[in-house]
Order: structure tokens, then C-alpha cells, then sequence
């Protein structure tokens, strides 16, 4: 059954082609989202590409919500769908999630005050990681500081597999691997042009402007010098993700201290 990441933003149905992609936070998601509005207008003709469903609901005029039918047969029925979705190595993604929801919200007001953080992490999710910094001795608990990347480790894996934010959980989670039989599921590492020309060129867009559109720079996170990772951090993150690693194909073992600026 589907999990409580399960979201109509984050999951694009084609009926026509019985096509499922299922976008993945942190792993080039609204790069994809402009990518599919270019796309449905330029070779669709849809303005709007949800096609005029929710007409209030402005999620619906960035992302081609399904209706509501479309919804019900993917969740009732998934095996008449291929489905597909990119994932990331756990170690990246999650340092990311980092620079992107807790580097740059304290970077966005010179003095680190709670409203620059981005509302997925503002308020509760940033609480609880200040509470879980201070009840454990460890640097970020105070308001207005940076949380260091090690403190927001931690606490991720201190969280249940599944509960976690939608940007940090484990990505078989995120991408319902347990509900779809998936036709192929890409590293974006070594396999994002295959992957994007493989789904994109399934629903009417040409391989060559899809080619085109991976060329365009792609949303950055604010850059750090900071060591991600030492053997313990590295260690704890693989017990946090172990079936990520293993689902995937990723390597554990690999230097994850190298990987310092992927977006």
C-alpha cells in the first residue's frame, strides 16, 4: 500500500502510455517539474498542465496533477502502470537536504532567524531538531546558530524509516518502491539522460530537446567547505539508509568526503 509520502504533486500519470514517474525530493524534482510544463506546452499545447483541474490550487498550475480517476487506478491497480523514478546516492542526498533546508535557511537573514528556513522545515521540523541538538549536548540547539551538518545527521537517524521529512527519508520510502512494480529506477549519478529520455520521450517529448533541457543549470544549494562526512558519520548514515544502499546499488564503502557541492 502507499505510504504517507505518497503525494499528487510528486507523482506524474500519462494514461495514454499507462506511464508512472515518481519524482523524488532532492533528486532533481523541480528541475523535472519545469522541465514537464516546457514540455506539455510546447508539444502538448497545455498551458496549463494540470488541464484546468484544481483551478484554485496553484500546485496544479507548476505540476500536471492526474484526476482523481487516474489516482484511484494507479493506487488500486499499479501492475497495468510502468512506473519509474531516479534516486541518488544516500550519502549526497542527504547532505544536500542539509544545505538546501538548514544551510540556506540560516544563511537567508544575516541574523539566522527561523523565518528564512523554507516552510517544509520551519517551525516543528526545526524545533525538534534544535530540542534533539540541546538535549544531547551537541552544537545547533541554540536559536539563531547554524546547525552543523553532523548534528542534523544524527538526528535523522535518530528517527523512524518512513517518519522521517519527505526530503530526508529513505528513498524507497519517498518513491513507494513497496506499492509500484518498477520498470527501471535510474542513479542520477551515471543514468539521468537515459532515465529522462526513457520517460519523457514515452509521453511526446523528443529526445534531442530533452537532451537540451539537462544542459540548463539546475537549482545549486548554498555551497559549504565543511568535511561532510569522517568514517563515524559515514557509518551512521549507512545504518540509516542500509536499504537504500543495498536496493540501489550503491556503494557504502566509497569516500563520501569527496562529495562536497552536488546539488
Amino acid at each position: 500500500m502507499l505510504n504517507r509520502h505518497a503525494s499528487a504533486y510528486s507523482l506524474l500519470i500519462h494514461e495514454a502510455t499507462r506511464t508512472v514517474f515518481v519524482l523524488n525530493p532532492k533528486v532533481m524534482s523541480s528541475f523535472t517539474r519545469r522541465l514537464l510544463r516546457r514540455g506539455l506546452r510546447r508539444f502538448h499545447g497545455l498551458g496549463d498542465p494540470s488541464g484546468g483541474r484544481l483551478a484554485l490550487v496553484g500546485a496544479a498550475r507548476r505540476f500536471p496533477i492526474a484526476s482523481l480517476g487516474s489516482h484511484l487506478s494507479v493506487a488500486l491497480r499499479p501492475r497495468r502502470y510502468e512506473a519509474f523514478a531516479v534516486v541518488r546516492d544516500p550519502y549526497a542526498r542527504l547532505h544536500s537536504a542539509w544545505r538546501d533546508k538548514i544551510l540556506g535557511g540560516h544563511l537567508a537573514t544575516p541574523e539566522g532567524r527561523d523565518d528564512g528556513y523554507p516552510p517544509s522545515v520551519r517551525g516543528r521540523e526545526l524545533a525538534a531538531l534544535r530540542s534533539f541538538a540541546r538535549k544531547r549536548g551537541l552544537p545547533g540547539g541554540k536559536p539563531g546558530t547554524l546547525v552543523p551538518f553532523r548534528t542534523f545527521a544524527v538526528w535523522v537517524a535518530s528517527q523512524p524509516e518512513g517518519g522521517r521529512n519527505v526530503h530526508w527519508d529513505s528513498q524507497h520510502m519517498v518513491i513507494q518502491h513497496q506499492h509500484f512494480r518498477f520498470a527501471r529506477i535510474f542513479r542520477m549519478e551515471d543514468e539521468i539522460d537515459e532515465a529522462f529520455v526513457t520517460v519523457f520521450s514515452r509521453i511526446g517529448f523528443p529526445p534531442p530537446w530533452i537532451c537540451r533541457q539537462l544542459l540548463r543549470p539546475v537549482n545549486a544549494s548554498p555551497p559549504t567547505s565543511e568535511r561532510i562526512y569522517d568514517a563515524d558519520a559515514a557509518s551512521l548514515v549507512h545504518q540509516a539508509f542500509r536499504r537504500d544502499f543495498e536496493l540501489f546499488g550503491y556503494d557504502p564503502g566509497r569516500s563520501p568526503g569527496s562529495v562536497r557541492s552536488a546539488a
